[in-house]
């Protein structure tokens, strides 16, 4: 119990399913029964039971060419969520596409000069001005001020069908999964969500 409850449970685990669970395990023990002691721990979690959504099978996926880390990055909004003890109400996730490396940041607005901001502080100073930027048509992610950012450093914005969130498929499934995780470890208040 203690080894799976440290590679299930505990925050570090992250609540993950079956198969990754079972996985990161089997790297580093074995014992007789492992796979069904691990299904029947996963199964029975009740964090697991009463957070997480039932899912109903991958949907088909159409893949994004790309050429570089870096080179195409999107970017979605999370929210708004109960205001956090710091202030906090939005989360702002940014995603390689060949890497899926996701820069995360919490904050307390998603205005036009937040999000600019965030964008160039999390990516293009850590990373480089991607080639493509890809977003839904949200006003606080396409407008003004996020074009001539994207003018200025050379970054060709690109939108996301109207009512089709699957285009932009690999951010809304790892804010899905974020939020799964917070939901697994926030306290019943919900004012440290953002921590």
């Amino acid at each position: 119990a203690f080894v799976l409850r440290n590679y299930h449970d505990c925050v570090l685990a992250g609540h993950m399913g079956l198969s990754r669970t079972y996985e990161r395990l089997k790297a580093s023990f074995w014992w007789d029964g492992m796979y069904r002691d691990t299904c029947e721990w996963v199964t029975k979690c009740p964090t697991c039971q009463s957070r997480k959504p039932a899912t109903h099978g991958p949907s088909p996926v159409k893949p994004i060419p790309v050429g570089e880390a870096f080179e195409k990055v999107a970017v979605d909004i999370l929210g708004p969520l109960p205001v956090s003890s710091t202030g906090n109400k939005y989360v702002i996730v940014f995603m390689d596409y060949l890497t899926k490396w996701p820069e995360v940041v919490a904050v307390p607005s998603v205005d036009a000069d937040m999000v600019a901001r965030q964008f160039v502080e999390l990516v293009v100073c850590r990373h480089g001005a991607p080639q493509q930027l890809l977003s839904d048509r949200g006003g606080n992610i396409h407008n003004s001020i996020m074009s001539e950012v994207c003018r200025m450093l050379q970054v060709k914005r690109q939108l996301t069908t109207a009512y089709h969130p699957q285009t932009d498929g690999l951010v809304e499934r790892f804010m899905r999964t974020i939020a799964g995780l917070v939901t697994a470890y926030v306290s019943d208040s919900q004012k440290d969500w953002d921590r």
